[in-house]
């Protein structure tokens, strides 16, 4: 996937605010979070005050019911 350059910064797609609010949930820290996903730990906890769309909440329960909690 190509990410256009942004005052140097990639712009944050919803699938990755997805990732990081179900990481965050299980646990991981926004410092974690953020070396996993190679970005600043700031843009990582500004993802978290990001809203879960309808759906993207809806996948989210649907996951933790197949699989559980870590």
């Amino acid at each position: 996937m190509k990410y256009q350059k942004e005052k140097g910064r990639r712009p944050m797609e919803r699938f990755t605010v997805y990732l990081i609010h179900k990481w965050r949930e299980e646990g991981d820290s926004v410092k974690r979070i953020a070396k996993m996903l190679g970005r600043d730990p700031g843009e990582v906890a500004a993802a978290l005050e990001l809203p879960l769309t309808e759906a993207e909440g809806r996948l989210l329960r649907r996951y933790y019911i197949k699989n559980g909690r870590r």
